[in-house]
């Protein structure tokens, strides 16, 4: 995981912006409900964590919504999906929505699926999203190497 500088300071433009990358074993089902599902659970379970150290109620997954939609694959992505989440107020703990750019790349060979997520609630247009773009293009993806889960 990478939190932009500001990430956690609610008067900062980077607040709530980080990108996350998972490593997953196998030929992983991507498509837009798969990806959808996985976005609620989580979003709900990132909730339920910080609100543990609150001691307040946790999060039911069905409160967390989200969409996603496939553009156009980016260069080198097997696909590429643009998407939103509508998160219940926690508090202050988090924005009520966020937004996804998710890139997914497939290594047969190596029997791995790469999903790389990047964060913010900022729109599309805001520069907070130069610097995660920049995370991804700059990402070392060749399937020789080791990558860890996040």
């Amino acid at each position: 995981m990478r939190l932009a500088p500001g990430w956690n300071d609610s008067k900062s433009n980077a607040y709530w912006t980080y990108a996350s990358l998972w490593t997953l074993d196998g030929d992983q089902k991507t498509d837009e409900k798969t990806m959808e599902k996985n976005l609620a659970f989580y979003l709900t379970d990132m909730l339920n964590k910080s609100m543990k150290k609150g001691k307040t109620s946790t999060v039911k997954t069905s409160s967390v919504k989200a969409w996603v939609t496939e553009l156009n694959n980016e260069k080198g992505d097997f696909q590429t999906y643009f998407g939103a989440i509508a998160i219940p107020n926690a508090k202050g703990q988090m924005p009520t929505s966020l937004h996804c750019l998710i890139h997914v790349r497939k290594y047969p060979g190596q029997n791995k699926t790469l999903i790389f997520y990047e964060f913010s609630p900022n729109p599309l247009n805001d520069t907070s999203w130069a610097s995660l773009d920049q995370l991804w293009s700059e990402f070392d993806n060749s399937p020789s190497q080791k990558h860890n889960s996040n």
